[in-house]
């Protein structure tokens, strides 16, 4: 059975797919895979750019799970893993609550956003893992564990990239109902650039997407509002499923020819992209609808004192597709092993490919972008399309050898181990 991610840049066959319905199905097919040694990956959207999933003989996806969304406090919930965040947005906000911050994406399920260390654009706040404070999960084994924040192994179960076991229940912390409003202004280089270490700290949410070969950059900066107000958006151009249509029916022709680069980034600037301001419920503020739009991603965490420095030499790289290379906001530092901002403050750093002819050939630009980020003090995401595999990742993940060790206590048959995770995490 031929499956893809996304993006489609990830091509895969499995054997099947598995919905089950009940804890006992999950346990009865991790069983069953010891037995006749198969791979499971737990699946969520498949939104995501890297082989986390690739040559599993099982997918388990839990989208026939029950989606329980129970409040425990006004300020605690408790989720099904297989929850799409978009729904658990929702309902939090039904509730005058929120999560502190949240990615740019909704499409995700929790669990899947959990254990790959999805991060919002800010370095005020944590990744989306750090308001976990209780997770429940199904090993290697078939047993069942429930960890919270009180265990000392806490801090590797929460990022831990489907290799512990399959996670079924989420507990998080949250805020009261945050409302948010977004400046996004069109900008030259030196309008902003200059000032990227001062608007990280000055704005609780600051993001920027700078485009190749027209030195031009949207530029977001937003704080939280002391009151509520409806989603609104001011001076807004074509609808977004206008522009995702222009694109995916000009990349391929870009792409062909070799040529056009530069008119292809014009053209975005010239009919879509506007100065605006964008306020709302920070579920609706921060998200893009990047679910529908043909792109391919690569992203890492840096250093925050090296932001601009290391942000500059990425804009430099004559790249010979379209992109546009995002600072994708900072990033307080946390204590999750397998997170990239482990330990330090940190900045996001990615390149941005609208992809639509590419499927699983790495596009030359992304391969730049990656080779230049392997000589930095960069740590890679997850989920983006880095090329882990030719990382030593003990370099930049202090703690992978006791998060591998483990990880082998958990799943000491193997079961969640796909060949492409060993040769990423060097695991013989």
């Amino acid at each position: 059975m031929r499956q893809t991610n996304w993006a489609e840049n990830q091509i895969f066959e499995v054997e099947r797919i598995s919905y089950p319905k009940t804890l006992l199905e999950i346990k009865t097919l991790i069983q069953a895979a010891v037995k006749n040694k198969r791979i499971i990956r737990p699946v969520g959207k498949l939104h995501s750019w890297t082989p986390l999933c690739n040559d599993a003989s099982i997918l388990l996806n839990l989208s026939n799970m029950p989606d329980e969304l129970c409040m425990l406090s006004s300020r605690h919930l408790k989720c099904s893993a297989g929850v799409e965040i978009s729904k658990m947005a929702d309902f939090l906000y039904q509730h005058d609550c929120s999560l502190p911050i949240m990615g740019d994406c909704s499409a995700q399920t929790i669990g899947g956003a959990v254990s790959t260390g999805t991060h919002g654009p800010s370095i005020y706040h944590q990744i989306v893992a750090n308001n976990v404070t209780a997770i429940k999960f199904i090993d290697g084994k078939g047993e069942t564990h429930s960890i919270d924040d009180k265990n000392p192994m806490f801090n590797a179960v929460r990022v831990s990239l489907g290799l512990m076991g399959v996670v079924t229940e989420i507990e998080l912390s949250l805020v009261p109902a945050k409302h948010l409003q977004i400046e996004i202004q069109v900008q030259e280089d030196d309008e902003w650039i200059p000032f990227i270490e001062e608007d990280l700290q000055r704005h609780e949410f600051y993001f920027s997407y700078w485009y190749s070969h027209v030195n031009l950059a949207l530029v977001h900066k937003g704080h939280t509002l002391e009151t509520a107000v409806g989603s609104s958006i001011s001076n807004t151009e074509p609808q977004d499923e206008y522009l995702t249509e222009v694109i995916s029916s000009l990349c391929p022709a870009v792409y062909k020819s070799g040529v056009g680069a530069k008119e292809f980034n014009e053209l975005l600037f010239k009919l879509f992209f506007r100065n605006q301001t964008i306020q709302g419920p920070l579920h609706k503020a921060l998200v893009a609808d990047w679910q529908g739009r043909p792109i391919l991603n690569a992203e890492y965490f840096v250093p925050k004192e090296k932001a601009r420095l290391i942000f500059e030499g990425a804009k430099a790289i004559d790249y010979p597709e379209p992109v546009f290379v995002a600072i994708r906001g900072g990033i307080k530092a946390d204590d999750n092993w397998m997170s990239p901002a482990y330990k330090r403050d940190s900045v996001a750093i990615g390149c941005v490919v609208f992809c639509s002819p590419f499927g699983s050939e790495m596009p030359r630009s992304l391969r730049l972008f990656n080779d230049f980020m392997h000589q930095c003090d960069a740590r890679p995401q997850w989920a983006k399309w880095c090329d882990h595999e030719h990382m030593d990742l003990s370099k930049h993940f202090p703690k992978l050898d006791d998060f591998l060790k483990l990880r082998e206590h958990y799943d000491p048959h193997n079961v969640f181990l796909t060949s492409a995770l060993r040769k990423i995490l060097k695991v013989n």
